[in-house]
């Protein structure tokens, strides 16, 4: 719908003369490539002055023996953090001007070709890098990929003049204590909330909100390197985060309001994808193809499959299978408790499974303590 929505609204002016390319061309300054290479030492997480210090004094060390004659390329792949680059020697290939954060990018063009930096420091941590090569293309060589970078500048304008549009219109604001409850989230994604407190808002803005369970979400799709950054981050990087999942639900209202909703041929493959991985998922925890005892209710064998399969997954024997946006869709719809005998009956399945031993007719007709209190259920 938000592909709809950019491609029927923003129309940009893509026709570019050549002449106006040899105009930018000439006004930039002749396109420089610059090939080098780097050896990367990233800082531990929230690392104290004495960490710090610790890679500092570690890069230098490294620095002094390819001084001392040893090979740049041989270090890198033995001691560089930066795994691509790492893997062949440090090697970063050819990049244009811009391509690189401003402090690499000030310390390798201050190099001659074959000269090499002391430690430079940026966000990613402390690199030492040399220069190997610098060249000019002429504009027969740059015209292509210039058209498309201009084309593309034009298109990224307009739509963020669109998105800040709608945005000011709606005039999102932050609710109390958002920021708090985003980094508690963030340290924790896999945390259960109560249906009040998934509704809770974050984000409000006029015609809708964000909520708790939407951020959570979101998180819990991240790579833990992502949530750590949003638990330490600033409010004002918290509000830019945020902000960006409230232009998301914007886009798709405006979408929705100038008639872009998705068409039956989208909505069936969507429905056939869900069912699909439903099905597989059920299939992996062994819900479809129930092994009934003779006169066993259906109810019943499902309800043992189940617990079947809650102490697999508990015993590390199966995967936790993430359903993804329809997990999300089936807690918001469900109203859910913990039962008090299935984690029961659960834990209890766990120990069988470690004894690599099955169930005795007392067990199964024994009562279950119980492990949880009532609160819980409330």
């Amino acid at each position: 719908m938000i592909l709809q929505l950019r491609d029927s609204v923003i129309q940009v002016d893509t026709a570019i003369s050549d002449l106006e390319l040899e105009e930018i061309y000439a006004a930039e300054d002749p396109e420089l490539e610059i090939r080098a290479s780097h050896i990367l030492l990233q800082y531990p997480s929230q690392a104290t002055l004495t960490q710090q210090d610790s890679v500092r004094a570690t890069i230098l060390a490294i620095r002094n023996r390819i001084e001392g004659g040893e090979s740049f390329g041989t270090l890198a792949t033995q001691y560089s953090q930066d795994r691509g680059s790492g893997a062949v020697g440090g090697d970063l290939g050819f990049f244009g001007r811009g391509e690189m954060v401003q402090p690499f990018e000030q310390a390798v063009l201050a190099l001659s070709p074959g000269e090499m930096t002391g430690p430079v420091e940026t966000q990613f941590g402390l690199h030492l890098i040399r220069l190997e090569q610098l060249r000019i293309q002429n504009f027969e060589e740059v015209i292509a990929d210039l058209r498309n970078r201009v084309q593309t500048e034009r298109f990224l304008r307009a739509e963020s003049t669109f998105v800040a549009g709608i945005q000011e219109r709606a005039e999102p604001e932050p609710t109390s204590g958002a920021y708090l409850v985003v980094r508690e989230i963030a340290q924790n994604p896999a945390t259960r909330l109560s249906r009040r407190a998934g509704r809770r808002a974050v984000f409000e803005y006029s015609g809708g909100e964000l909520t708790v369970a939407e951020v959570q979400f979101v998180l819990q799709a991240q790579n833990p390197e992502f949530q750590e950054q949003v638990v330490t981050g600033t409010d004002e990087q918290l509000e830019q985060f945020l902000l960006g999942l409230v232009q998301v639900e914007l886009l798709v209202a405006e979408a929705g309001l100038s008639g872009l909703e998705p068409g039956r041929e989208v909505l069936d493959s969507m429905a056939m994808g869900a069912r699909n991985q439903l099905r597989s998922t059920a299939r992996a925890l062994r819900l479809i193809e129930l092994d009934r005892a003779p006169g066993e209710p259906t109810e019943q064998a499902l309800e043992r499959a189940v617990l079947e399969a809650i102490a697999n997954v508990l015993a590390g024997a199966t995967d936790v299978i993430d359903l993804g946006a329809i997990g999300f869709q089936l807690k918001q719809r469900t109203s859910l408790s913990i039962s008090e005998r299935g984690v029961g009956q659960a834990v209890l399945r766990l120990g069988q499974l470690r004894a690599n031993r099955s169930p005795s007719i007392v067990e199964e007709g024994a009562e279950v303590p119980d492990l949880i209190p009532d609160t819980l259920n409330q």
